[in-house]
């Protein structure tokens, strides 16, 4: 795993960082791969995997990556 991930847990509430549209850039992580590069999060009734390089955390206190 790479030193500068932030790593997310089901239930963490993540920024989108790609989508231009506010409504459909926050959502609830719903699922994680076995090497927690890729997360499922949910838009509404929608789910939509990403990458981690395109998540950021709406809080630093809600991740569990190393904070510098």
């Amino acid at each position: 795993m790479y030193k500068d991930q932030m790593v997310y847990k089901v239930g963490d509430l993540v920024k989108v960082g790609y989508p231009q549209d506010r409504l459909r850039t926050i959502g609830l992580v719903v699922s994680i791969n076995e090497n927690s590069t890729i997360y499922g999060v949910k838009f509404g009734k929608y789910v939509q995997n990403f990458h981690y390089s395109f998540i950021q955390p709406l809080s630093r206190k809600n991740c569990q990556g190393d904070i510098k």
